[in-house]
């Protein structure tokens, strides 16, 4: 349909027109009213290629449908608030995000970019205190690497050294009354001692080992919970 066809009384998909609204660069404008009562005002380009065909409310149901599930307003949801963070991260296109998850080449996996999916296989998350957190740091966003932890547990997990370290290892210390090189490991808010080394870099494998088979035991208790 050409442009100057356009007029009063004419509709497109939801929209009938209304009046024609003063040009805007030239360009026409149509005030339109919606099969669902509201109005707006579309362009005549817009109108005649069919890029808009309601007043918006279409696309609002489409959106609402897709972010309900098992009757729950999932978009209003921590869990969905996790979700957006999570894909925000890894969509960064500047900033510390874009160092610690882009350049690194962390993603997201293809069934955890609907957030139904996301939420179903994650769960409701157990409270306020909980975050998102991968077991292996170096891994995706994906079912298998990610649980909900408090930030006690959560800190061993970070690639960062605290400030006050001085051995350059995560977990390692120096003792001065044992004169040797302690490892130590966070495990569900509780210190576990992994023994007394001569040098720094022999604890700092210890506390390697024992981080492995701690994400591995997460893993699988992970998967578990997923799958019964």
């Amino acid at each position: 349909m050409a442009v100057a066809s356009i007029m009063v009384g004419l509709k497109f998909g939801l929209l009938s027109v209304a009046e024609e609204m003063p040009r805007v660069y030239g360009r026409r404008r149509f005030l339109c009213k919606c099969d669902c009562g509201k109005s707006s005002v579309v362009t005549a380009s817009n109108l005649r290629t069919g890029n808009t065909r309601s007043c918006g409310c279409v696309r609002d149901a489409k959106t609402k449908d897709r972010l309900v599930t098992h009757g729950m307003a999932i978009g209003k949801t921590s869990e969905y608030r996790a979700w957006t963070n999570m894909m925000a991260r890894v969509s960064a296109t500047g900033g510390q995000c874009y160092k610690d998850y882009v350049c690194r080449g962390i993603k997201v996996c293809e069934r955890w970019k609907d957030p139904r999916n996301f939420i179903a296989d994650m769960g409701k998350r157990p409270s306020h205190r909980h975050s998102l957190d991968r077991i292996d740091n170096d891994g995706n966003y994906e079912p298998g690497n990610c649980r909900w932890v408090v930030k006690s547990t959560q800190m061993h997990n970070t690639r960062e050294l605290m400030s006050t370290n001085t051995s350059g290892f995560r977990g390692v210390s120096w003792s001065k009354i044992k004169k040797k090189w302690v490892a130590r490991i966070c495990n569900k808010g509780r210190q576990i001692a992994l023994g007394t080394f001569d040098t720094a870099a022999e604890a700092a494998q210890v506390y390697q080992r024992a981080l492995g088979q701690i994400r591995e035991q997460e893993r699988t208790a992970s998967l578990s919970v997923r799958m019964g």
